[in-house]
């Protein structure tokens, strides 16, 4: 379907979207000429889009001091986060709107369970469609490798992050395959619109996939059209016809709604345009019951709307009501940034192909391929390339098959230019790492971490101190690699 309509015409967005807000509690203020002087408090919900800090809707948000857990209050180490994964981070935007702080970050999975069937480019499961592309990102409980859609087998144990489409069904931002049903860490689990509400025999449907309630009390009122997260122990069944039917042991009224801080006053929304939000007014649309109204927005990168385009929405949240101030396509939006996917840390493994003229190397665990290189007049961006070389850059790019395509290199400084000590600006060089500490010479205060030498002689300890550290620790730290390329933490966490 690609029904064109006029840009006062209201439109409906899904219910797993980026979602950014800003402002509202914290103490921000905002000068007379209406720019930010204070940090804003801040909501970000929808795919990882980049690490070394976490980049969600453009936005780097420091993750040190945050904690990650998931909806059932189930706590991870920060190497659970992954590109692809749909996450909804509290904390604070510095005045760029860009860059902040993390103080929680949530995963919101969409479905979890056994495959229902799978195609050339999609599968089912639990009675929903999903479709794949390029930066549909695919992991296995036994490989950091990129995998594909071609591993995937009816009958496997999946946890899938995704992006409700206009049709109803989902394009998969994450799918991660698991070895068995003991895997899955919520267990068997879905969201959606509550259809087809039968109150006498305690079902309803979601898509293609009839929920049986009966054994549970429901937490909220039921109604049709409403947002609903479910659990089970058992297995659905899957008919022939492509429906599902499982019996629910836990259900819950939970949207978007119900996720976000209504202190929080700042907005930013991306998703595929739906339809009208059914009020008859044309300037209004809908996203999962939250009514947004474009009346007094400016775009860019489109003159019309078409059922299926991927916008981005900023504005402010008045009454309940975002009042749009900019709706902008992801094109034009990723063409502003220099990218959709950014990265920031250590390059390592770097190598230059003559061949295919490229350079290859890795970032934050994740492949990068570089194939602008020679018409830079270099095979060595950045000193990538250089055995033994692990210089500190910033990339940006799309996500191709697992890859990073990238668009963008920059060679940052090793010298500190921010004078803050809390370090809590991302001047140029600031970036995280997290993982295990090994060969720790306490002499020295120095450790290796993802190969990386860390010196932690002028460091903040939280959750623990510098006496406490040792081989084997899982610690996150943040500070910049220094002229000799050792690592100078300004900050280290304990991780549990």
């Amino acid at each position: 379907m690609n029904r064109q309509l006029p840009i006062s015409l209201a439109v409906a967005f899904s219910s797993s979207l980026v979602l950014a807000a800003c402002g509202g509690g914290g103490g921000s203020s905002t000068a007379a000429n209406g720019t930010n002087t204070s940090p804003a408090s801040t909501q970000l919900l929808g795919p990882v889009q980049g690490l070394g800090s976490v980049v969600v809707n453009g936005v780097r948000m420091s993750t040190l001091g945050s904690s990650v857990t998931d909806e059932d209050g189930h706590t991870f180490p920060q190497s659970k986060l992954g590109l692809g994964q749909v996450v909804l981070v509290a904390g604070d935007t510095n005045p760029d709107g860009l860059t902040g702080t993390a103080t929680q970050i949530n995963l919101v999975r969409e479905f979890s369970g056994p495959v229902q069937s799978v195609g050339a480019n999609t599968f089912s499961l639990l009675g929903q469609n999903f479709s794949v592309d390029t930066t549909t990102v695919f992991k296995t409980e036994s490989s950091s490798v990129p995998g594909s859609l071609a591993q995937i087998l009816a009958g496997d144990y999946v946890e899938v992050y995704a992006v409700r489409q206009s049709d109803g069904q989902y394009l998969a931002t994450l799918v991660e395959e698991q070895s068995g049903k003991a895997s899955l860490e919520s267990g068997i689990e879905g969201r959606g619109l509550v259809g087809n509400l039968n109150t006498t025999a305690k079902t309803f449907t979601i898509g293609d996939l009839t929920v049986n309630y009966a054994n549970v009390m429901v937490q909220g009122t039921l109604a049709n059209g409403v947002a609903v997260r479910f659990k089970a122990t058992q297995d659905p069944v899957y008919a022939m016809n492509g429906t599902a039917t499982i019996v629910a042991n836990s259900v819950q009224v939970k949207g978007i709604q119900n996720k976000l801080n209504t202190r929080t006053d700042q907005v930013e929304v991306t998703g595929f345009v739906e339809s009208d939000a059914g009020d008859q007014n044309p300037a209004t649309f809908t996203l999962a019951g939250l009514t947004i109204d474009v009346s007094a927005a400016r775009y860019e990168g489109l003159t019309t709307l078409a059922v299926g385009n991927r916008v981005e929405v900023k504005g402010v949240l008045s009454n309940g009501v975002l009042m749009a101030t900019k709706v902008e396509t992801e094109e034009a939006r990723e063409s502003s940034r220099g990218g959709r996917y950014e990265f920031y840390g250590v390059a390592g493994n770097g190598a230059y192909s003559g061949n295919s003229n490229t350079l290859t190397f890795t970032i934050q665990g994740q492949s990068v391929v570089f194939s602008r290189a020679i018409n830079q007049g270099t095979t060595n961006v950045c000193g990538i390339s250089t055995m033994g070389s692990t210089p500190y850059v910033e990339v940006k790019g799309v996500l191709s098959n697992g890859v990073i395509q990238a668009s963008k290199i920059e060679c940052k400084s090793a010298n500190r230019n921010d004078g803050d000590d809390n370090d809590k600006d991302f001047s140029g060089n600031r970036f995280e790492m997290e993982g295990v500490v090994s060969n720790y010479n306490s002499a020295a205060q120095e450790f290796t971490l993802n190969g990386t030498r860390v010196s932690v002689q002028n460091t903040r300890f939280k959750d623990g101190n510098l006496s406490q550290l040792s081989n084997g620790d899982r610690v996150e730290v943040k500070g910049a690699l220094d002229a000799n390329q050792v690592f100078q933490a300004s900050e280290l966490e304990f991780e549990d």
